[in-house]
């Protein structure tokens, strides 16, 4: 499935920031993940948008499995659509307050950027995760 982020047609493994364009392989995303307090409206939550019937969604969750089974602890919203149509309006606040219309499974939702699609989690992921619980930690300490 190919997407418009910011007027050209992507594949679907995407880095996209909040304000719906795509962010390029040279800008390090983490940079721009957390440009507010806390990225998403002052949250440090990570939703992570899926379909049970999707394969590209199995390798993302296997792929979570591995991180959990090397002793990472993962603090993850896990929302299946196949399980509950539910999440359909939690996912479509998502993509408003993102400025996207479309978006592919699996997506992740971390700070002030999307990662669409496998790839873009597989590559992103650990370091944007590492960071979102620095500043978590960093925040509930000063509290």
């Amino acid at each position: 499935m190919a997407i418009f982020c910011s007027g050209f047609v992507s594949v679907s493994a995407d880095v996209i920031g909040r304000d719906g364009a795509c962010i390029d392989d040279s800008v390090d995303p983490v940079s721009v993940a957390f440009t507010t307090e806390g990225g998403t409206d002052g949250e440090y939550g990570v939703y992570f948008f899926y379909n049970s019937h999707c394969g590209s969604c199995h390798e993302a969750i296997a792929y979570f499995e591995e991180l959990a089974g090397d002793g990472t602890s993962l603090d993850i919203g896990l929302y299946d659509f196949a399980s509950d149509a539910a999440y359909t309006d939690l996912y479509n606040s998502f993509k408003e307050k993102y400025h996207i219309s479309s978006l592919a499974y699996p997506v992740l939702f971390i700070g002030d950027v999307v990662l669409e699609g496998y790839h873009a989690i597989h590559g992103n992921f650990e370091e944007l995760y590492s960071e979102n619980q620095r500043l978590k930690d960093e925040f509930e300490e000063s509290e």
